[in-house]
């Protein structure tokens, strides 16, 4: 069997990373949790499938944990990795 990784993308085309800085509702945040699942059904569990990110959190200083389950207009990317402060 085969699987193949897909990536969330932001809607700028960026793939969505554990760790970026990004911009969301109003306040900046991080990537905090990126989960991916399996798309495979019962019919099908011994076919080719693919491991895709099928949900995200992230932290802002608005709010403490959003949970998005997929790439929304208001998340926007600024950066890779932590900021350093």
């Amino acid at each position: 069997m085969t699987w193949q990784i897909l990536k969330q993308q932001y809607k700028t085309g960026e793939e969505i990373r554990l760790g970026d800085q990004i911009h969301y509702a109003g306040s900046c945040g991080i990537v905090t949790s990126v989960v991916y699942g399996r798309d495979c059904s019962s019919e099908e569990q011994n076919k080719e499938g693919s491991d895709h990110a099928i949900a995200l959190t992230i932290t802002t200083g608005a709010y403490p944990l959003v949970f998005i389950d997929q790439a929304e207009r208001d998340l926007e990317f600024l950066g890779r990795g932590y900021p350093i402060v």
